[in-house]
């Protein structure tokens, strides 16, 4: 037997009206889905994916507070670290992240050759 179905919107008690929010692989799946819950309940939202075209429509879905779309990889060290000073001059402080964004390969999150770092997860 399936367990009963879960209404997200009314399991969420966390008040996050205002509340700048960055989510990570927001262009579809579980990130859009989060994105629209908390726009849904007033937050302030960086939406953050490397699809730009998909994350332009996640934008559209979140317009009812203030939303932006930042494409990055979140692989690349520099251009996270580039990403936080675009977002902290957009929307100030950051309240909150959801870091949803994934890697889809039969590798691991940190790859090294020689001693040295090769491929990571930033």
């Amino acid at each position: 037997m399936l367990p009963p179905k879960i209404d997200a919107t009314a399991e969420c008690k966390m008040d996050v009206q205002g509340k700048v929010i960055v989510i990570t692989g927001a262009a579809q799946g579980l990130g859009r889905k989060m994105a629209e819950i908390l726009a849904g309940q007033g937050a302030d939202l960086a939406l953050v994916d490397l699809d730009h075209t998909k994350l332009q429509e996640t934008v559209r879905l979140c317009s009812r507070g203030k939303v932006k779309g930042f494409p990055a990889d979140v692989t690349d060290e520099p251009a996270v670290e580039t990403l936080f000073r675009r977002i902290h001059g957009d929307f100030g402080v950051v309240d909150g992240l959801i870091n949803n964004a994934g890697v889809t390969s039969d590798a691991l999150l940190v790859k090294t050759a020689n001693g040295k770092v090769q491929r990571k997860m930033s």
